[in-house]
């Protein structure tokens, strides 16, 4: 496994969007280059002209008019009122005219004209409406000047959005850019992605809520996307790990800064073991083994604090989730770090998604470590962790599976004074890092055991997806073994 050297992870779920990539001068020319390399070089060259033609004009007193459109309302209505609600009517001197001109004769002859050396590609009655209104472009206002091109405007539009900048978010130049100009790969991010991200963000409440809810699903969803990680994932076998601070997640809850580890990739194995083996407290603790449970009188270990799940409450969205707690061993020079947790696994969106999120609450759930030592029980202080953990796994073959942990938290005492990325890393992030290769060992250890000491982890995945399918009415099949007998056959 290797550490993606200084990706920021902040970008990974953020879309660039089309009109904010074009208004900034590095990314438009990146973008544009990128258009060359795929062959729809005119396209882009010919957008820009019309900008240019535009700007000259002052449409939009000397800026360009496409952005304040969101990627989702791009239909034409929205960009002809966008265009229209900015254009002024202004006196060109002589200069100007030439200029306007000039610029519209090479977008005709060059672009728009039938058979012109860099022909682009619109629809007929468009190229023909514009060939015929050429004619009569010197007695047009300015206003129907700048109108004059916007049909093609569009349609470029389209093309770039829907074909091209997929492609574009997805390839190396962009992910390179993000490495070396975060702040400015930011500022292009999709406004929707930006307000998802806002609403999103994790506050002190969603800590002291004991359920699991759709946001967490939602959530899992906007950091678990691996855009700019894309590249990393083709045709490699290792899972790559991205550092950064929480700020961009979470509120500052007052319990020191969090910070972020996040693992992509892929496992040798179907979906549906992997996630039983990772909701098995067994399993947990073989692949984690930093990880310690409560015990009894019996020296038997406490998972669960609630034998049974909380009820569903469709108002408030919440899923089936059971309380548990666990200790860390940070260092042999530390204390115990304590989590209390609400825990879920559901079959949503054609993935599964195992979500823990920490309760803080330090009145009803303190921070001690009980055990019992000749039968005598002893109650250990210890020090509070805040940590949210999800994975989300996507089935894809019968030995394959797309694999992402997102882990954040800090570890509390200490280290809220001193809570730095390097701190998390060298303390947490080594755990992340080494996870792959611990989780395939012990995984196939399992598998020849015929996963017999992972029972517990499979009833409780089955038990939640089928409680979640009830409650919300999910009648899609889940490929979830139905029986204990059909997981021990994958």
């Amino acid at each position: 496994m290797k550490e993606a050297s200084s990706t920021v992870v902040v970008n990974i779920h953020l879309r660039p969007n089309i009109h904010l990539l074009l208004e900034h001068k590095v990314t438009k020319e990146l973008f544009s280059e990128y258009c060359k390399k795929r062959f729809v070089g005119e396209s882009i060259d010919c957008f820009n002209l019309i900008q240019e033609f535009k700007n000259i004009l002052s449409c939009n007193n000397n800026k360009s008019s496409i952005n304040n459109i969101n990627s989702s309302d791009l239909s034409y209505e929205n960009y002809k009122e966008n265009n229209h609600q900015q254009l002024k009517e202004q006196h060109n001197n002589e200069k100007e005219r030439e200029q306007v001109d000039e610029l519209i004769h090479k977008i005709m002859n060059n672009y728009i004209k039938e058979g012109s050396e860099h022909e682009i590609n619109i629809d007929s009655q468009t190229r023909s409406l514009l060939v015929k209104t050429f004619d009569n472009f010197t007695t047009l206002t300015n206003e129907k000047k700048a109108e004059f091109f916007e049909e093609i405007e569009f349609q470029i539009l389209l093309l770039l959005n829907g074909d091209v900048l997929p492609r574009f978010v997805r390839s190396k130049t962009w992910h390179q850019f993000i490495a070396d100009n975060s702040e400015i790969a930011t500022k292009c991010c999709s406004l929707e992605d930006l307000y998802l991200m806002k609403s999103l963000k994790y506050s002190l409440n969603d800590l002291k809520r004991r359920t699991v809810t759709m946001k967490d699903i939602q959530f899992a969803d906007m950091v678990c996307l691996d855009y700019s990680c894309y590249e990393y994932l083709v045709g490699s076998k290792d899972i790559n790990v991205y550092f950064c601070t929480g700020d961009t997640f979470f509120e500052d809850f007052g319990v020191g800064k969090s910070n972020v580890a996040k693992a992509i990739g892929y496992l040798p194995f179907c979906a549906e073991v992997v996630i039983s083996c990772l909701r098995d407290p067994y399993g947990t603790k073989r692949i984690y083994p930093t990880t310690v449970f409560d015990t009894n009188e019996k020296n038997e270990e406490i998972i669960y604090l609630n034998k049974e799940f909380y009820e569903v409450n469709l108002e408030e969205k919440t899923i089936p989730t059971d309380l548990s707690k666990y200790h860390v061993k940070v260092s042999s020079l530390f204390d115990l770090r304590t989590n209390h947790i609400g825990a879920t696994v559901i079959y949503f969106n054609s993935k599964y998604y195992f979500i823990t999120k920490c309760i803080h609450d330090p009145e009803e759930f303190p921070s001690e470590y009980i055990y019992y030592k000749n039968g005598k029980k002893f109650c250990k202080k210890t020090v509070p962790m805040i940590s949210i953990s999800m994975h989300v796994i996507t089935p894809i073959s019968k030995d394959k599976c797309h694999y992402v942990h997102f882990a954040s938290g800090n570890l509390g005492g200490i280290f809220t004074k001193i809570s730095t990325l390097s701190v998390f890393k060298k303390m947490l992030g080594k755990v992340s890092v080494k996870s792959r290769e611990t989780l395939i060992n012990v995984l196939n250890e399992f598998k020849l055991e015929k996963y017999v000491n992972n029972r517990v982890g499979y009833e409780r995945v089955k038990k939640t997806i089928e409680l979640f399918n009830e409650a919300y009415g999910i009648t899609k099949e889940c490929p979830f073994p139905k029986t204990f007998e059909e997981l021990q056959e994958l």
